[in-house]
């Protein structure tokens, strides 16, 4: 099925939060960051989801990368979709210091799906090459930058006060300073 697709990163320009931890016990944020995004984007367990998930107990310290994503649809067009990445060392000692590198982002993606013929029309899709000058705007180009555009917007910002708030969380967590929010 023909869809129209645009998709933003909610805290452009840049992409993601990063946070750098050595100290105690840094797998400890594996453990509970299910709990943690599931609270602050006010979703269902199905939501969440460990998309990859390694652990290395060949030496000491112990390897460990997790990949967490959390899927939070807005409205009919519109969801967010945020990632946390943790790639540490663990030692065998909870007590003894340990790495840890959090990457934590998140996109709004809109998808209109073409699924008949008048939508896959160059008067509804604008998808019309006039003799090499480009493709025009249709209907769907004009609804979207005159009536979508301000929600999409509001989509962006929630995101991006989301993303902030994990991060927050999980600084908080790891008993590192968390600077004021600027935004």
């Amino acid at each position: 099925m023909a869809t129209w697709k645009i998709e933003d990163d909610c805290l452009a320009p840049g992409n993601k939060y990063r946070v750098d931890y050595i100290g105690p016990n840094p797998f400890r944020i594996a453990n509970a960051i299910k709990g943690i995004l599931r609270r602050v984007m006010e979703v269902e367990t199905k939501d969440v989801w460990e998309r990859d998930f390694r652990w290395d107990n060949t030496g000491d310290p112990r390897g460990f990368f997790n990949r967490w994503y959390v899927l939070k649809p807005r409205d009919l067009y519109s969801k967010v979709f945020l990632e946390v990445t943790l790639q540490g060392l663990q030692p065998s000692d909870p007590n003894k210091d340990g790495k840890l590198v959090m990457l934590i982002g998140g996109r709004v993606r809109t998808d209109f799906n073409l699924n008949s013929a008048f939508k896959k029309s160059p008067l509804y899709s604008g998808r019309t090459n006039l003799g090499g000058l480009g493709e025009i705007g249709g209907l769907l180009w004009f609804w979207n930058r005159i009536f979508y555009n301000d929600i999409r917007r509001q989509h962006i910002r929630w995101c991006n006060s989301k993303v902030d708030l994990v991060w927050r969380e999980l600084r908080g967590m790891l008993k590192m300073p968390v600077p004021e929010r600027t935004i």
